[in-house]
């Protein structure tokens, strides 16, 4: 049970399939006793016109992991940075009576937060497509500047180009195409 520090990346403008990946992720660290660094990244003109916005966001999915885990801290603006920490909830907390049962509870409330913020179950082609553009501007950036991104943020990105195209074909019911 090594505690460590994870870090959970958000778009300013995430939408809420991925709001509800990270979600689960966030949980699932707590559960294992992690601490969480949860962060959004403001370039350029979003930097000074969001500030304020990424505060708020930010706050915002600090309480939806909140059944999970306590903010540690208030977010803070570092640089281009807004971010925040979450600890873990103490597992011996007086208020659950039986361990079990106060899991139980905590999943579930954890989950109604979850299908609150994703009204969107499936997702559409655009957003594949989206997604799409994204690694391969990702990739471009790489190609022209090895330090434009960090290797771990492309295979986040990848990963979610995946998970999208994935929850594309099971939307459409069709078989996995063999491409």
């Amino acid at each position: 049970g090594q505690q460590a520090l994870k870090e959970l990346r958000f778009g300013l403008n995430i939408d809420s399939g991925d709001l509800k990946t990270k979600m689960k992720q966030a949980t699932s660290f707590l559960e294992k006793g992690h601490r969480i660094k949860i962060f959004m990244q403001l370039k350029g003109a979003d930097y000074h016109r969001n500030q304020s916005q990424a505060l708020v966001r930010l706050a915002e999915i600090a309480e939806l992991i909140g059944d999970a885990g306590t903010q540690d801290a208030k977010p803070v603006i570092t640089g281009h940075v807004v971010s925040t920490y979450i600890i873990p909830k103490p597992t011996g907390s007086s208020n659950s009576s039986s361990s079990s049962g106060g899991g139980k509870k905590q999943k579930l409330a954890v989950k109604e937060k979850l299908d609150q913020a994703s009204l969107v179950g499936a997702c559409t082609p655009e957003e594949v497509a989206n997604q799409g553009d994204k690694v391969r501007a990702m990739k471009e950036a790489l190609s022209r500047d090895p330090q434009a991104h960090s290797k771990s943020e492309l295979e986040h990105e990848i990963e979610r180009l995946k998970a999208l195209k994935d929850r594309l074909e099971k939307a459409a019911g069709s078989a996995p195409s063999s491409t």
